[in-house]
Formats: structure tokens, C-alpha cells, sequence
């Protein structure tokens, strides 16, 4: 029924949203070394409720499997990159970005390669490199072109980013172009998602 298929898209939503923020109190905690006083400034929640949270993570992060490992581990090293490209420690971020792809990029497959990419081309734009963040993204259109359809969802935030790229450069017919693959991506998306709701 729809309304059962709405409350697992929810839950879905809910679980990420959840496993997102746990990522990112450890990665505060630990890795930069805040105070949980500190970290209730920047996340806008009470103390306790991070050290929760913080503790709560420990233990499944043992326990996970090595495969997962390797993905958890480069999903940790994107989330330290955005909570950095936050705080404009750009040139931080994108060390971060780039040692993740160049360790990794072999035993992790395109999907997660091109979603790297993706934000190793954020990073480059926000420090005012838009040719560099191009070419980026045009190699991750490349990686993310070898990965399954249902694992291409970042095809289309690499698509969009082009597109406002060339529009920042005034590159309009090239914008078009770009917004016009956009496009088909979006309606492929929308097709295999109507399949999997058929299924």
C-alpha cells in the first residue's frame, strides 16, 4: 500500500539522517578533538545528547565487517570533509578528499569513486577553481557511468554542479547542454525507481 511504502522511504530517511549524525559527533569528538560543550555550539544540540549519541556509535563501529569497514571508513572521511568544507578549512578538506580517493579508489567501486570525485569538485569551486572542480566532475560523470543504475544516484548531483559551474562562467550553451543530460538522468532515475515500485 502507499502509505506502508511512504513509512519505509520515512524510515529510511530517518535511519540515514541518524547514522549521518552519529558519524559526524564521532568525527567532531575524536578526530578534531572538541569538547562536547564545544560541539553543541556548532551542531545546535544539548551536550548530553552528543555524548549519547557518540557513545551509542563506539560499539557498532567495532563491530562492523571489512568490507563495510573500508566503505564506513571512506563514508567518514567524506563526512570530516564536509563538516571541514564547513567550517572553510578548504584546503583541509580537499587533503582529506584527495588521500581518501588515492587509497581507496581501487576496493571501493565507482559509485562510491564518483561520489569522492563529486565533492573533491566541491571543494575546488569553493576555493575558487572552477576549471579544476570541471574537470572533476567530468571524471566523475566518467567513474559513475561504470556503476550500476541503482548506484548512480550521484550522477545527477554531478550534472547539476557542471551546470551551475558553466553558469557562474557564463557559459550558457554549455550549461544547457549539461542541464539537458541532467534531465535524461532525472527521467532514468524516475523510471528505474518506478520499476523497483513495481517489483
Amino acid at each position: 500500500c502507499p502509505k506502508c511504502k511512504e513509512k519505509v522511504v520515512l524510515d529510511e530517511r530517518a535511519r540515514h539522517l541518524a547514522a549521518e549524525n552519529a558519524r559526524a559527533a564521532v568525527l567532531l569528538r575524536f578526530h578534531e578533538g572538541m569538547t562536547y560543550e564545544y560541539m553543541s555550539k556548532i551542531c545546535a544540540e544539548k551536550p548530553a545528547t552528543l555524548q549519547a549519541r557518540v557513545t551509542r556509535a563506539l560499539p557498532l563501529l567495532r563491530r562492523l565487517p571489512l568490507d563495510l569497514c573500508v566503505r564506513e571508513r571512506v563514508e567518514t572521511e567524506r563526512a570530516r570533509a564536509h563538516l571541514l568544507l564547513r567550517l572553510r578549512k578548504l584546503d583541509e578538506a580537499q587533503s582529506v578528499l584527495d588521500d581518501a580517493l588515492e587509497r581507496h579508489a581501487a576496493t571501493i567501486g565507482p559509485a562510491l569513486q564518483g561520489s569522492l570525485l563529486v565533492d573533491i569538485a566541491a571543494a575546488l569551486e569553493q576555493s575558487g577553481q572552477p576549471e579544476a572542480a570541471r574537470a572533476q566532475l567530468g571524471e566523475a560523470l566518467r567513474v559513475l557511468g561504470q556503476a550500476p543504475a541503482e548506484d548512480r544516484t550521484r550522477a545527477l548531483d554531478a550534472l547539476l554542479a557542471l551546470a551551475r559551474s558553466h553558469l557562474k562562467a557564463r557559459d550558457l550553451a554549455k550549461a544547457r547542454e549539461v542541464l539537458a543530460m541532467a534531465h535524461e538522468e532525472g527521467e532514468r532515475r524516475n523510471t528505474a525507481t518506478a520499476r523497483i515500485d513495481v517489483l
